[in-house]
């Protein structure tokens, strides 16, 4: 042994660890670290630093096992050693094993790459070549416990890689024969025979792929007939260590204790392994779901418990497919027969350290929940009983292949409506989860076990919404803490619940329309004839605060969900029209002036249009005319401006229930046109009748004729009477324009200079009781004029909204309509935007309070929600600063959205330089605007302009637009993305160091809605309309016809393409997973046609392909869970370009450590592949060959296979929208689609 290098390899050790040590030593000694895995000697260099009896510290040891892994993973294949080298490989690594330290003595990372160094060498030659291997690690893991534990971690990290891993670094053939050695030494020989015998009698049912590895699996185990398998091998240690840990527990023997903990927790580790892939035969030798039930309620650790949780959730978590009989042995048998499902709720109850815990039921379990918070370590044991329940539910009692009910289901139908009860949002909505799923199983449904839970869950849901903010507890806030990081999520995940609420909630309706009607329309009576006289307030009107009124809202919510359920389907409307009618005739007779009832109420008789038009009976509508034009003259009669405002919206909410119902059945309302005409006439005169109600009853007239079947002249004639008065007060009201004309004239027009002013003399939180009046008057004057033009502006978007967006036979013809006023309203509504753009120079902000631009060009924050800022905003001229804030913002939001529907007009693409008027009018001061703005610009600008746009204008339109704006985006967003800072203390207690985290968190959360909105943008350009991933061969063949038009355009336009793909590369580096991953899949979904194109070569096998390889892409850290999309990009640019030219070779032959051979070995194996993940690995092979690891990453250990929480994951994905309707024809469900007011 040659002591001058190993003194070499410790010092320079010693170096890369030394903190003192200069870049330069470090960067000197890793070379020399990495130089010395080449020396032929390496293995021995590194058996000898690694030997436990050779005293070495364990940095050198762990170095010395990388060397013979280093020498094992790049030069066994190569044929560098002779078969005698290779066992003496074999050899130092069973060596090594053996004199493993004690359990708790070896450090942990020192036992993972042992364990790794003999996977790899078991990866390379068993079964074939190292046919003894599984005899010695028998003999091994019989020797001690410290040799056992290393036996447990080889099988797991074996399988781990066969069986778990998304791309394996096995090759195809390699892993089919090491997957039948884990299944033949997994098994028992007498199951292995018995299945060998089983296809020898039965060769119809077995192809003869099945049969040869049948063949070698029986070959394994020959001569050895009384092998009971690994499986039971670990289950009977399993057993007898259970039994040592209860004793030790007693005695309170620490080290014994400590050493079974280990140890069981790595026997379940393995069993979960295995499990999910053994044969079913196996699993029945070990009867495995009754021995872990049983674990949970005796007396083991946090950790081992949590691995029985896992174990049992792995199992659950298995395919059966048709295999019902096995599914009745291995899971229904034990959970419902015996005391499975019983000793998981034990556990549960044990969980909230509850003494006598059998005695506890499940309704007392309930209150239990609601009253005592878990301790965050039983709380995430809990989130494993829910994942293994909803698995359960999701994968097997729903399961459509099962065509029977297993026994005593009722008690897991009970446990599932225990979770969804728990006031924990992510458990909550994994039940919901599971019900969702439940109600589409034709099983269940036809054998009429779901049915008596409707109710049960109805009831869960109405008290959750009855809350105003669904999850808002102290108890469920204290869940949510836990759960998520930032509280800004909130909203997020109450909207993901409530999506899963509408869509059950639609399954109950499909399922039993008439019950749930019923329920319902019956709770609703049942509140609207009751009352709570502690409910009400000073004026004898029901508070929006109350316990009363909360119920009532929910239930009208639900009641929402259920009528538009069952408004476009005319059988279930059959079935509960006779109910229908009787809840019409209620609400018809039923009288209130109660404000905050009377706004729910308006809403309920809105829905009856469905009643009017399944059954043309216009008897009905008259009614509803005559109580709903009643409400849009609404007043209270106290003499009160307590409520005003919601007086306000009644009357609001009136029209627009008249307007959506007007949108269903137009004719019908036609036929009263002129009645309804003089009805609005009279009702203009009302003093109580405000400017927007009156922009609204004219919106109501005009959707009605321009959906009516009138003929389009007899149309034209009526909407130009009605909408010639609107644009008329436009014209007035803005002064024919002039108050745009300039950043000064509309500052001083909206109230800007005015505040300045005010705010010279007064400070922001200035009480307004002491204020001049004459000041109060002054802003309130303000306020209202610039009102008047937003709401007319609004108006118009209205009116654009409810007329081009919505589809029907006619929408073409009517969309001509709009021609007479395109122009003015396009001109108009582009130099509001242009001057409102201007407010973000700060240069038009002479003489104007600093802090108030700044307060008014802030973009509304998260924070602008908190209690103080609205206690702030209330009595004080900040109310007024707020309400302007608000205004700008809100005038530029809808000058966008008509621009955008404006792109739906054919005459918008004729319209004389449109192009040259947008870039010059709509993208004025565009280096001012803020994030947000360019968001908005991007989603409902220029998306739908490209999209909208025909063919004859691509060169006009999509040339002048695109290029100059990919650049600039892309420069803004490279900008934006450096600065970006990540390093927050969370521990921060300080006020305004928390407002500074809060402003950071929300102006990142701007930067990544932008680059979202930009890669949404390429993704409707130029993706093809395909399945989501698929592919069609290994070829990558996608037919050029599934690509719109309009992307054949961008492929062949190179000053598009170009700075488009180059945009999409800079993406995948951003620290946004959601961008990164969907520009990876964007260019790996348009590679097909890209490589068509020569002079796209250079940058996809240069640019983009080194982007994918780059050290922050591919060994970042936060970019760690996108490497098998990563992977499958080099890949795809790989084999679609190589064939074509030398590009993609050159960039691969820059990388450090590359060779030709190394890539010539890649290419051969990577062209002759036969599957897409055997092409995949050819790439990460070589790529683990190169990457390697750096010294720094030396001693982590190798993360086990752990799977999220799958109701987390559920929560979370995007798959939360309406399951049921996906209808964009006009009907109830699209027109009433916001439940909640």
């Amino acid at each position: 042994m040659d002591d001058t290098i190993l003194n070499k390899i410790n010092s320079c050790l010693n170096t890369v660890l030394d903190f003192n040590s200069t870049n330069e030593q470090r960067k000197e000694a890793e070379k020399y670290l990495q130089e010395i895995k080449n020396d032929p000697k390496s293995p021995i260099y590194g058996y000898y630093l690694a030997l436990k009896n050779n005293n070495q510290n364990n940095e050198a040891r762990h170095f010395g096992i990388n060397m013979i892994i280093d020498a094992v993973s790049y030069k066994w294949n190569e044929k560098t050693y002779s078969d005698n080298e290779r066992n003496e490989l074999r050899q130092m690594a069973l060596d090594l094993l053996k004199e493993t330290g004690g359990i708790l003595e070896e450090a942990n990372y020192i036992k993972e790459k042992i364990v790794i160094l003999i996977v790899e060498i078991a990866k390379r030659s068993w079964p074939n070549e190292w046919t003894n291997f599984d005899v010695i690690l028998r003999t091994l893991y019989e020797k001690d416990r410290n040799t056992q534990q290393l036996v447990l971690l080889i099988y797991r990290n074996l399988a781990q890689e066969v069986y778990l891993d998304e791309i394996s670094s096995i090759p195809e053939l390699r892993k089919k024969q090491i997957a039948s050695g884990l299944i033949a030494v997994s098994s028992s020989a007498k199951v292995l025979l018995n299945r060998y015998d089983y296809f020898q009698s039965h060769p119809e049912n077995v192809t003869p792929e099945q049969v040869a590895e049948m063949e070698l699996m029986v070959q394994m185990v020959r001569g050895d007939y009384t092998n009971e398998g690994w499986l039971v091998r670990w289950t009977n240690t399993l057993e007898n260590y259970k039994k040592q840990y209860l004793m030790n527990k007693m005695t309170n023997n620490e080290m014994e204790l400590q050493q079974l903990e280990q140890l069981i927790v790595n026997i379940l580790d393995t069993l979960s392994s295995f499990i999910k892939w053994v044969i079913f035969e196996s699993l029945n030798d070990i009867d495995i779901l009754p021995k872990l039930t049983t674990m949970l309620v005796q007396e083991y650790s946090y950790k081992i418990k949590r691995a029985t949780l896992e174990c049992i959730y792995v199992l659950m978590s298995r395919n059966f497919h048709i295999n019902n009989d096995e599914r009745n042995k291995l899971i229904f048998n034990p959970l419902f027969d015996n005391n499975g499902l019983n000793n998981i709720f034990h556990f549960w109850v044990m969980l909230y350290e509850v003494s006598n815990f059998t005695n506890v039921t499940i309704q007392q379990l309930q209150q239990i929940q609601y009253s005592k918070n878990l301790i965050e370590d039983n709380y995430k044991l809990l989130l494993h009983v829910n994942d293994i329940l909803t698995t359960l539910g999701v994968n097997h009692i729903s399961n459509k292949k099962l065509s029977f009910i297993p026994n005593n289901l009722d008690n897991f139908f009970d446990l599932m409506m225990l979770l969804l009860n728990h006031p924990s949002i992510i458990i909550s909505s994994s039940s919901l989860h599971f019900w969702i799923i439940a109600f589409q199983s034709m099983n269940l449904k036809e054998k009429g076990v779901l049915k008596k839970y409707i109710p049960l869950i109805l009831e869960r849901i109405l008290n959750e919404f009855s809350k105003g903010k669904v999850f808002s507890d102290l108890i469920e806030e204290y869940y949510i803490n836990i759960d998520f990081e930032l509280k800004t999520d909130d909203n997020e995940i109450s909207l993901m619940f409530e999506q899963r609420v509408i869509n059950l909630i639609k399954l109950f309706t499909n399922y039993m329309p008439l019950e749930v009607y019923n329920w319902v329309t019956g709770k609703i009576i049942e509140i609207m004839n009751s009352s709570d006289p502690s409910s009400l307030d000073e004026l004898g009107c029901y508070r929006n605060d109350s316990v009363y009124y909360k119920i009532y809202s929910a239930t009208v919510k639900i009641y929402q969900i259920v009528a538009s359920s069952i408004s476009d389907d005319i059988n279930k409307f059959n079935l509960v029209k006779d109910t229908m009618i009787q809840f019409y005739n209620f609400l018809i007779n039923y009288s209130t002036f109660d404000p905050f009832i009377s706004i729910k109420y308006i809403r309920m008789l809105s829905f009856f249009v469905i009643l009017i038009k399944n059954s043309e009976e216009t008897n009905y509508l008259l009614l509803l005319f005559e109580k709903l034009f009643s409400y849009v003259t609404y007043k209270l009669t106290a003499d009160s401006t307590k409520y005003y405002e919601i007086s306000k919206s009644i009357r609001q909410k009136a029209i627009t229930s008249l307007t959506d119902m007007a949108l269903i059945i137009p004719d019908i309302f036609m036929r009263y046109y002129n009645e309804i005409c003089n009805t609005i006439m009279k009702i203009s005169c009302n003093d109580d009748i405000t400017y927007e109600n009156l922009l609204s009853l004219k919106q109501l007239l005009i959707i009605i004729c321009y959906h009516s079947n009138l003929k389009i002249e007899d149309k034209k004639k009526y909407i130009e009477e009605v909408f010639n008065t609107i644009m008329q007060e436009w014209i007035e009201e803005s002064k024919n324009g002039e108050i745009y004309s300039s950043p000064e004239i509309y500052m001083e027009y909206i109230g800007v200079r005015e505040l300045s002013e005010i705010l010279k003399v007064y400070p922001m939180d200035k009480n307004l009781s002491e204020l001049d009046n004459s000041i109060i008057e002054k802003l309130n004057g303000l306020k209202l004029r610039r009102t008047k033009v937003y709401l007319i502006l609004n108006s118009v978007w209205v009116l654009i909204k409810k007329t081009i967006y919505i589809k029907n036979d006619t929408n073409e013809e009517n969309k001509q309509i709009w021609n007479g006023y395109f122009e003015f309203i396009l001109q108009s509504v582009l130099t509001i935007a242009k001057v409102s753009h201007s407010l973000w120079n700060k240069n038009n902000w002479t003489n104007i309070l600093p802090n108030l631009r700044k307060e008014l060009l802030n973009e509304i924050n998260i924070k602008d929600s908190s209690i103080t800022v609205k206690n702030k905003s209330v009595n004080t001229i900040y109310k007024y600063v707020k309400q302007l804030q608000g205004f700008i913002t809100s005038e530029f939001e809808i000058c966008y959205l008509i621009i955008g529907a404006l792109t739906k007009l054919p005459i918008f693409y004729n319209y004389n330089n449109i192009g040259d008027i947008l870039i010059n009018e709509l993208l004025f001061e565009a280096e001012n605007l803020t994030n947000t703005q360019w968001k908005n610009l991007i989603s409902t600008v220029i998306t739908p302009l490209l999209s909208n746009c025909p063919e004859f204008k691509y060169n006009i339109i999509l040339e002048k637009i695109l290029p100059e704006l990919i650049q600039y985006i892309s420069k803004k967003l490279i900008s934006e993305w450096e600065n970006v800072e990540y390093n927050i203390d969370e521990d921060n207690d300080n006020d305004n160091e928390d407002d500074e985290f809060q402003e950071e968190i929300f102006y990142n959360k701007t930067l990544r809605d932008l680059t979202r909105s930009l890669v949404f943008l390429y993704s409707k350009l130029v993706e093809p309309q395909i399945p989501k991933g698929k592919k069609e061969n290994l070829t990558r063949e996608i037919s050029p016809d599934t690509y719109k038009y309009i992307s054949h355009y961008i492929f062949n336009s190179k000053s598009i393409i170009i700075p488009l793909l180059q945009s999409l590369s800079e993406i995948i580096m951003f620290k946004d997973s959601k961008s990164s991953n969907k520009s990876i899949n964007i260019l790996v979904r348009i590679l097909p046609e890209l490589v068509k194109k020569s002079e796209l070569y250079e940058i996809i096998g240069c640019e983009i392909l080194k982007t994918a390889l780059m050290n922050n892409a591919y060994n970042d850290s936060y970019h760690q869970e996108m490497h098998v999309e990563l992977i499958a990009l080099i890949t795809d640019i790989y084999l679609l370009l190589r064939p074509k030219c030398d590009i993609p070779f050159n960039t691969l032959s820059q990388l450090n450590d590359m060779t030709t051979a190394k890539i010539q070995a890649m290419e051969n194996e990577l062209f002759n592949s036969k599957t897409v993940k055997n092409q995949q690995y050819a790439i990460k092979n070589l790529l683990n060959d190169i990457k390697g690891v750096s010294i720094s990453q030396l001693h982590k250990n190798k993360e086990s296979y752990k799977k999220p929480f799958l109701s987390k994951e559920m929560l979370l994905r995007t798959g939360s929208k309406d399951i049921l309707n996906n209808n964009e024809e006009t009907g109830i469900s699209n027109l009433f689609e916001n439940y909640d007011e």
